[in-house]
């Protein structure tokens, strides 16, 4: 079985090799950052067979495989994320509240958080104080910028 992109050769192994002992085949994928999806049919009616070994591969590789970024769940790292760009800008708590809004810092610092993790617009609002998720998904497509370039050119 090819190396999958985005999975590790262990990984691509250990599924190339459960699916040889069970003959099962996989008809899709999807790989996660943390976990992965698979579309398989199983002829001989052996799934939890097949699931044993993927999870024995698993506890063989130990929790330490994935790397620190795969076990830190999507909302530790948005906090995380949260902490590091306010220590960045040298914000504590009371200067968080005290900005605006739409404050550009606060808007590329969504703009980052809705990048690179999972969190939603509402948890993002909530976060940076940033008011309701509607103004927040207005700022990051740049809608509220728009509307004040042309109100002020009226």
């Amino acid at each position: 079985m090819p190396t999958p992109p985005g999975c590790s050769l262990h990984e691509s192994r250990t599924l190339g090799e459960a699916c040889v002992k069970t003959d099962w085949q996989i008809h899709a994928f999807c790989l996660m950052r943390n976990h992965f999806h698979l579309v398989i049919e199983t002829p001989r009616a052996n799934l939890e067979f097949g699931k044993e070994l993927l999870a024995a591969a698993a506890e063989q590789a130990g929790p330490s495989h994935y790397g620190a970024d795969r076990q830190e769940s999507g909302e530790e790292k948005a906090q995380r994320m949260v902490r590091a760009g306010m220590k960045e800008l040298g914000w504590d708590e009371k200067e968080l509240r005290s900005r605006p809004k739409g404050d550009k810092a606060k808007v590329t610092l969504a703009r980052r958080l809705r990048k690179q993790t999972t969190m939603s617009l509402k948890l993002i609002a909530r976060e940076l104080k940033m008011g309701s998720w509607t103004y927040v998904s207005n700022l990051l497509r740049g809608k509220t910028a728009r509307k004040r370039a042309r109100a002020s050119l009226m």
